[in-house]
C-alpha cells in the first residue's frame, strides 16, 4: 500500500482566512477558519485541494469511488498488465489468489489474449495505480468515514496514511480529524468501546 502526495494548496489557510473573511466581512485570520472548521462551515474549505497517487486493491477501488465529491484516474486493465496484489491475512485465500495472478501474468505474457479479454480473470486483490484529487472539504468528509474500525483494514490504512500528511500539511485543519464514533451505535468496534466507556 503507497499513498503519496502529488500537489497540495500552496498557504491554505493565509488563503482561507481570506476567503473566510467575506463571510463576515472581517480582517483574514486563522482563527475564523478554525472557528468555521469546527462549526462544521465546510463550504470555505472547498476552494483548497489535495492530490495523492494510490495504489489499492480492486476492493477499495469500488469503494472509495463511492465518494462522488472525490476525482479519480485509474490505471486501465484493458491495455496495462496489473504487476501486483493485495495479500490477505489468511493463508487459505492467498495461495488462491497467487494462482489467479500466476495465470493471468502467463496468459498476459503469452501474447495469445487482449488485456481487455484478460481483466475479468482478475481477483478484486489486483492492485492498480490511482490518482485521487479532493477539496479539502471532500477530504474532511471521507477521512472520518474510512478511518472507523468498522472500516475495510486496507482502507482503513489508505485513510490514515492520508490523514496523516495532510495533517502534517496542515494541522490547523486536519490534526484533530478521527472517526465520529460518538455518533455511532455498534459497540463490536474497538473505536467505539473505548468511546463509550468515557
Amino acid at each position: 500500500m503507497t499513498v503519496q502526495l502529488i500537489d497540495i494548496t500552496p498557504n491554505a489557510m493565509e488563503k482561507l482566512a481570506k476567503i473566510a473573511s467575506v463571510c463576515y466581512q472581517s480582517k483574514p485570520s486563522e482563527k475564523v477558519v478554525k472557528k468555521i472548521l469546527d462549526l462544521g462551515h465546510w463550504s470555505v474549505f472547498e476552494h483548497c485541494y489535495a492530490t495523492f497517487k494510490i495504489d489499492m486493491s480492486v476492493a477499495v477501488l469500488l469503494q472509495i469511488t463511492r465518494h462522488r465529491h472525490l476525482s479519480f484516474t485509474v490505471q486501465s486493465s484493458r491495455v496495462t498488465e496489473l504487476k501486483d496484489w493485495r495479500e490477505p491475512e489468511d493463508m487459505r485465500v492467498t495461495i488462491d489468489i497467487e494462482h489467479i495472478m500466476d495465470e493471468y501474468w502467463e496468459r498476459f505474457q503469452s501474447g495469445r489474449y487482449s488485456p481487455e479479454e484478460l481483466m475479468y480473470m482478475l481477483p478484486k486483490a489486483a492492485i492498480y495505480q490511482v490518482y485521487v484529487t479532493g477539496n479539502f472539504r471532500a477530504w474532511l468528509e471521507y477521512l472520518p468515514k474510512r478511518m472507523c474500525g468498522r472500516a475495510m483494514k486496507e482502507h482503513r490504512e489508505i485513510a490514515n496514511a492520508i490523514k496523516t500528511i495532510l495533517a502534517e500539511k496542515y494541522p490547523e485543519i486536519f490534526e484533530d480529524v478521527k472517526p465520529r464514533c460518538q455518533y455511532c451505535h455498534d459497540t463490536s468496534c474497538l473505536f467505539g468501546k473505548e468511546t463509550k466507556k468515557g
